[in-house]
C-alpha cells in the first residue's frame, strides 16, 4: 500500500512511531505494508482509527468516492452546531482558495437504513437479507462458491478486492460495511455542509489540516 507511506509522511510519522501505534513489533512490518504486502483486516481498522480517515479512503486513496477524513467532517459538524455562524465564512473563505481550479467530482453518503455493528460478519449477513440477497447470488458476484460467503458471514474477512466488489454491490461504503459506522454527514446550514463535503473530497490532506487546526482554534475561543 504505497499511500500508506503517503499518510505516515504527511502526519509525520517514522515507520517505527507508526507501528507503536498500530501495536505492531517494529517498523520492519510497516516497511512490507508500505512495498509489499497488504495489512489484514484488524490492522487496517487500526489504520483508520489511528489517522481518522474512513476505510474507503485508505484502500481507494484518490478514487474514494465516499467521505474521507472523519475528523474533519465530525468537527465541521460540531462547527455547524455551534453559534459560531459569522465564523462558517472564514473557513468557507479558505476553503475557496484551495478549491480554485480543482475540478469538481461525484459526492456519495451511506444512505442504507439499516442499523449496523461493529462486526463485519453480522454487517455483511443483516446488509444481505436487507437487500434480499441469497448466498448463491452474492458467491456468483465475488466469483466465490457459496460455501466462502457462510465463511465471510461468521469468522472470515474477504480481501481487499472482495471487500470493494461488496461496497459496489450493495451500495455501501467498505468503512459501515467492516466498523459499523457509516459515512453519512449531514448540516444545518446546507451551504456549508457541501462546501465541507467538497473539501473532503477535493483537498489534499495538509489542507484538510490546515482546515481542522482553524475550526478548532475558532471554537476553542
Amino acid at each position: 500500500m504505497e499511500f500508506l507511506k503517503e499518510l505516515r509522511t504527511s502526519f509525520n510519522l517514522t515507520q517505527d512511531e507508526l507501528a507503536k501505534k498500530l501495536m505492531l513489533e517494529d517498523g520492519a512490518t510497516i516497511a512490507q505494508y508500505e512495498t509489499k504486502i497488504n495489512p489484514s483486516m484488524k490492522v487496517l481498522i487500526r489504520i483508520t482509527e489511528v489517522f481518522d480517515l474512513s476505510l474507503d479512503f485508505i484502500v481507494n486513496n484518490k478514487s474514494c468516492i465516499y467521505p474521507r477524513n472523519l475528523k474533519l467532517l465530525r468537527l465541521a459538524n460540531s462547527f455547524d452546531d455551534s453559534a459560531h455562524s459569522q465564523s462558517r465564512s472564514l473557513v468557507e473563505a479558505s476553503i475557496d482558495v484551495f478549491m480554485k481550479q480543482k475540478p469538481t467530482n461525484e459526492l456519495k453518503q451511506d444512505s442504507i437504513d439499516l442499523d449496523l455493528k461493529n462486526d463485519f460478519h453480522s454487517n455483511l449477513k443483516s446488509i444481505r437479507i436487507f437487500k434480499g440477497i441469497s448466498q448463491l447470488e452474492l458467491a456468483n458476484s465475488l466469483d466465490v462458491g457459496r460455501t466462502a460467503v457462510t465463511l465471510l458471514e461468521n469468522r472470515n474477512f474477504p480481501t481487499l478486492e472482495n471487500l470493494q466488489k461488496l461496497s459496489s454491490h450493495f451500495d455501501i461504503s467498505m468503512h459501515a460495511l467492516v466498523t459499523g459506522q457509516k459515512l453519512t454527514f449531514q448540516f444545518t446550514d446546507g451551504h456549508f455542509g457541501k462546501t465541507m463535503l467538497l473539501a473532503d473530497r477535493l483537498l489534499t490532506l495538509e489542507e484538510h489540516k490546515y482546515l481542522i487546526k482553524l475550526m478548532e482554534n475558532i471554537l476553542a475561543k
